[in-house]
């Protein structure tokens, strides 16, 4: 029985801890960010201060990788040169925080135009997440969690540029003895990935981006890129006549190009399309989805048969992917017009039209684009026949922009279905395995509607179901001790509602069945009542007199949170934090002290209690501390006084080292991390009006050529 879920909870001992956001854990996001957006938006703990370990691959001779490319003839496009490197924990950064860790680490290969990273042996402890990124171009892979990787094994998306940072966050530091990362390979890009200017749009100039068509949307969405570490093509993610959700994706055969090549390690790049027709004029960020690693179903060469490759996913697909399932056609016979929808080059999805009928030639579809065109790194892309199903993939031809009239060849789907009459080596056994339907429809991923928070009035869920297939439909929801009304039914609707005073995590399932195919199973995870808070265990310690950092996880069903000190002997400088961002803390007494995190939603608030304990680390006491270290000059070099202090209606800042244009910022924060005043200005002396403050003790934060200070200030 085939199980889909939209959210799934991650369970600790003793402890429940949710990932950062609400994703299928079978895919992971590329983000390429717009020149305005910022890392940590998507990175909550990334600094721009941190020191960060280089290392620098070997160089590549790329030209002898492509003269040797042309001696033997290469059929597969290439777009990597795969490097044999082996960076481990030890070569990367920890940094122990009050009560997380972080492990970084940059990798360079100078002159590529974008990287792919490699794993092996590579263990991330229960709540960690990584990712990796490009501070240049704004390109960021993630979150990735350790079930992404099979068999501690996983291959990344290319990331633009010529390095790439890997990024980990560890919030739960009991289980950093399992923590362990080794960097295997390396995939030196020949391509690169600029999505805010003209290389965007790297194909030949004849083509049609798939974002200026309103039609084919359904068709659209099961195509995808396939990335084979140093090779592309195209393919589809393919229907059955059962429906069942199996991620089948037809290819070429040829685009395993060595014998050696295996889909285990392949990235199946979904959604790699531009969200506007002219994509140099988005606004908001550029993201798709890839899926690490196939599995061989079925294959038949061209040299004997119609050169298709049938692979499984090793993921399974849910329904916030946002992928459909490609409809086909078996019939013996050609098409009056006729669509293809590809990745010419690597480039973002294009389609193409052939307004004249097809022709057969032997085990083949010829066709001659009228607009658009194939190009290599279309290989393994679907034909469609003009009911918009799947007739062929494409093996190979001399179509581009300088010769449309040039014909292209697709595998027919109809020869390939019979194939050489074994499992392995036709399409029946997996598409048609149950009725052997002739055709078959498109069919996007069915969607259950509803609320993710369920309080104690009536609610309504709905499935959406776009199947072709008809089924039968029961759901029910678990556990049914959570509810007021009835628990299961028949049919696409449910209404449903929760007791008072409960709370809980709960599954609708939505069951299809039909005779002969494997029932199917849809879900959707939702809360019932107040969110369950969250706390990183264990409670953090940190040291007397030092400006430590802490984190909170996120809270199950929380959309705000607010952290307040019950002791005066423990300030905190933001009241209002963000799960897995980084939250100023200091204690001026030894001792153990209570932080109580209230955590909220539509339902209600939930706290719980966050112990810290302030230890004596062997400072001399006399003043306060920061512990991030500078990324430029060292800190001792600069000498900050303020003066008067205690203040009445002005404070002065003098930097004796800074020259008259040295840019200086100052923050004064309250001892519950409001920022009372603030000013960025040059200069050696700042006076700042402190007249309208309100008597108390105050935090003075100053920030300079990139270092950062803090000084206690006391307004009378």
């Amino acid at each position: 029985m085939k199980t889909i879920s939209n959210l799934r909870l991650l369970i600790f001992i003793g402890l429940i801890f949710l990932s950062l956001c609400y994703q299928s854990e079978a895919q992971v996001v590329t983000r390429v960010l717009t020149p305005d957006d910022k890392i940590e938006n998507y990175i909550p703990w990334y600094n721009l201060e941190t020191k960060i370990p280089v290392v620098t691959a070997q160089s590549v001779d790329v030209e002898a990788v492509l003269e040797d490319d042309r001696r033997i003839g290469r059929q597969l496009p290439r777009i990597g040169i795969r490097q044999d490197v082996s960076y481990q924990t030890k070569d990367g950064k920890f940094e122990e925080k009050g009560n997380y860790y972080l492990w970084n680490l940059t990798i360079q290969s100078e002159k590529a135009k974008s990287l792919s990273v490699g794993f092996e042996n590579t263990r991330l402890p229960e709540g960690a997440i990584m990712y990796l990124y490009n501070e240049k171009t704004k390109f960021i892979i993630g979150p990735i969690r350790n079930e992404i990787f099979q068999e501690k094994t996983f291959v990344s998306d290319y990331a633009d540029g010529e390095s790439v940072t890997i990024s980990i966050i560890i919030p739960n530091s009991t289980s950093i003895n399992k923590f362990n990362i080794h960097v295997n390979t390396l995939f030196f890009g020949l391509d690169s990935y600029k999505i805010y200017d003209n290389d965007f749009e790297r194909s030949g100039s004849c083509n049609i981006n798939v974002a200026c068509e309103s039609d084919w949307n359904c068709q659209k969405e099961s195509v995808c890129k396939i990335i084979t570490g140093t090779g592309r093509c195209s393919g589809a993610l393919m229907n059955t006549d059962c429906c069942d959700l199996e991620p089948y994706i037809l290819t070429a055969n040829h685009c395993l190009g060595t014998p050696t090549s295996n889909p285990n390690t392949w990235n199946f790049r979904f959604n790699y399309q531009s969200p506007q027709c002219s994509p140099n004029t988005e606004n908001s960020p550029a993201e798709w989805i890839t899926f690490f690693g196939a599995t061989m179903k079925s294959s038949w060469d061209f040299n004997s048969g119609t050169d298709f490759l049938l692979l499984e996913l090793n993921s399974e697909i849910s329904q916030d992917d946002n992928v459909s399932f490609a409809g086909w056609d078996r019939t013996n016979s050609t098409t009056p017009n006729s669509v293809g929808i590809h990745h010419p080059l690597g480039d973002v999805k294009k389609i193409c039209y052939d307004t004249d009928p097809s022709t057969f030639v032997g085990d083949y579809h010829r066709v001659v684009w009228n607009n658009g065109t194939t190009e290599p790194g279309s290989s393994g892309s679907p034909l469609f026949n003009n009911n918009a199903k799947i007739i062929g993939q494409l093996q190979g031809g001399t179509a581009s922009c300088t010769n449309q009239n040039n014909p292209d060849r697709y595998g027919r789907l109809d020869v390939s279905w019979e194939g050489n009459g074994t499992s392995t080596g036709r399409l029946k056994d997996w598409l048609g395995g149950s009725s052997n339907m002739i055709t078959m429809d498109c069919m996007e991923y069915p969607v259950i509607s509803g609320p993710d928070v369920l309080c104690t009035s009536n609610k309504t869920f709905v499935l959406v179901n776009n199947m072709p297939c008809t089924k039968n439909i029961q759901w029910e929801v678990t556990p049914s001790n959570l509810l007021l009304s009835s628990a299961s039914g028949d049919g696409n609707i449910a209404t449903i509602r929760a007791k008072s005073n409960v709370k809980g995590s709960a599954t609708i399932k939505y069951t299809l069945t039909s005779n002969g195919c494997t029932p199917v199973e849809v879900e959707k995870d939702f809360w019932i009542g107040s969110p369950k808070v969250l706390t990183n265990y264990p409670d953090p310690t940190i040291c007397l007199n030092k400006f430590e950092e802490i984190t909170i996880p996120e809270s199950i069903q929380a959309t705000n949170y607010s952290l307040q000190s019950l002791s005066p002997n423990l300030w905190i400088f933001n009241s209002s934090p963000t799960p897995y961002e980084p939250i100023d803390i200091i204690g001026n007494q030894v001792g153990i002290f209570a932080l109580q995190l209230t955590a909220r939603n539509e339902c209600g608030s939930s706290s719980a209690l966050i112990y810290v304990e302030v230890e004596n680390c062997g400072s001399k006491g006399g003043g306060y501390e920061y512990s991030r270290e500078s990324s430029q000059l060292e800190a001792e070099e600069i000498d900050i006084e303020v003066f008067p202090n205690p203040a009445n209606d002005f404070v002065n800042v003098s930097c004796s080292e800074c020259l008259p244009n040295t840019k200086i910022k100052i923050s004064i924060l309250s001892s519950n991390g409001k920022v009372v005043r603030e000013i960025e200005t040059n200069g050696t002396i700042i006076n700042i009006d402190t007249k309208n403050i309100l008597a108390g003790l105050y935090i003075l934060k100053c920030e300079i050529d990139g270092n950062l200070f803090h000084k206690k200030i006391l307004k009378l």
